[in-house]
């Protein structure tokens, strides 16, 4: 059971962790609803864009941008 030490750091037991994929570093968000505390993982705001460009070791960054915005016209 994670115990609030003294600083006010609590450890979230490893099991939690992996079950969330919390790490090291990462934002977590408290909100109390009906005297509960929920405890989320920030997302970044472009987390729904990783995996979108698909760059291998022949790609160079700057023609993947620009066919992307030949596509878009």
């Amino acid at each position: 059971m994670p115990i609030v030490a003294k600083n006010g750091n609590i450890t979230i037991q490893v099991e939690v962790r992996k079950a969330m994929n919390i790490n090291t570093g990462d934002e977590l968000i408290f909100e109390i609803q009906d005297e509960k505390l929920f405890i989320r993982k920030k997302n970044s705001p472009f987390q729904k864009y990783i995996g979108y460009l698909k760059i291998t070791n022949h790609s160079n960054v700057n023609n993947i941008i620009q066919d992307l915005r030949d596509d878009s016209q």
